[in-house]
């Protein structure tokens, strides 16, 4: 066994597994949150998660609850844990890739609900910086911010920061986006509408376990990102225009940004702000405390205010148009107010 100690900022939580979990793991996380490994496991204020070879060991010291869940193409998962004493035990599953898919999981869910105190806020998009200028692409599920995001890798020299969780904070009379570890969910159909993406190569270099079954999306790693596009990943950057991506109809094609107004875009945010960042944590949320949407409020009229935001409408088939646009926009000097 192996004890690993995964921060963020100024925050952390230990991993308690095997060597060949905690590689996995350690790979994934890169390059957003950084490790060392412990010499015992940690005694003290941090949460800590285990994995199943530690379960019966744990229950002789502490009564644990348990938990269960059920995932469309996911063997099942089981949990223990007791939240007084910040330890959670994977004891399902027990295949490795899925035990590291799941170790990753809750790490990045515990470092994202312990980030709240460092006041970060949590935006359902995508970020990427271009021209050495940071831009936010915020938008619902099927808006396109994904294959945005692959088009602009795809067809420039941008950088990718995240895909679909942007945490936010505002330092210095300036707006920084965070990136985190978690896979990208790509429409094969993507493969198909942007030329230069396809090759067999990047199909078969991708290792995560949903590939394996999913047959009408491609799921991809940061790390495995990298090498797709051979320029490093970006943990983090100056947010400096925000886009509302959004698919045009289909049958239609073209593509058009317009600005907006910053009372448009603040309801556009309150619309896209994340309040429990993760999925299956739910026996978590006791331990931590949330803000409420009428607290966030604030903070993203501000941000509405303070970044210039804009609307892209593109189809589909014209992801190379919307590139185009999305260029052009972040190579007007002006578009820092």
């Amino acid at each position: 066994m192996s004890y690993v100690s995964y921060q963020k900022n100024d925050v952390r939580v230990v991993l308690g597994a095997d060597e060949s979990i905690q590689n996995l793991v350690i790979s994934k996380v890169h390059p957003y949150i950084d490790c060392s490994k412990l010499t015992e496991r940690h005694e003290g204020d941090v949460w800590t998660i285990l994995t199943s070879e530690y379960a019966q060991e744990i229950q002789k010291e502490i009564p644990l609850e348990e938990v269960f869940y059920e995932t469309k193409m996911e063997p099942r998962c089981r949990y223990l844990y007791h939240g007084e004493k910040k330890v959670i035990v994977i004891d399902e599953p027990k295949d490795v890739r899925w035990a590291a898919q799941h170790a990753l999981r809750l790490i990045r869910v515990l470092l994202r609900l312990l980030c709240y105190q460092d006041g970060l806020i949590y935006l359902h998009g995508g970020m990427m910086e271009m021209n050495q200028k940071g831009i936010a692409l915020v938008g619902g599920s099927r808006a396109g911010k994904t294959s945005t995001i692959l088009s602009l890798l795809s067809l420039t020299d941008a950088r990718y920061i995240t895909n679909d969780d942007i945490g936010v904070s505002y330092t210095n009379t300036e707006y920084t986006g965070t990136g985190w570890p978690r896979s990208m969910s790509i429409r094969k159909d993507s493969f198909e509408a942007i030329e230069k993406l396809g090759t067999s190569y990047r199909l078969q270099t991708s290792s995560h376990p949903f590939n394996e079954d999913d047959k009408s999306y491609h799921f991809v790693y940061p790390e495995e990102l990298e090498k797709w596009f051979s320029r490093e990943v970006k943990t983090k950057g100056k947010i400096d225009v925000i886009v509302f991506p959004e698919f045009l109809p289909h049958g239609q094609t073209g593509a058009e940004i317009l600005k907006i107004t910053p009372e448009e875009a603040a309801e556009r945010l309150k619309q896209h702000a994340v309040i429990n960042p993760g999925r299956h944590n739910e026996f978590l949320l006791p331990y931590f405390t949330l803000p409420t949407p009428e607290e966030l409020e604030p903070f993203l009229n501000a941000l509405a205010e303070k970044v210039p935001c804009y609307s892209l409408k593109q189809a589909f088939t014209s992801l190379e148009k919307g590139t185009v646009l999305i260029q052009e926009l972040l190579e007007q000097s002006d578009i820092v107010v």
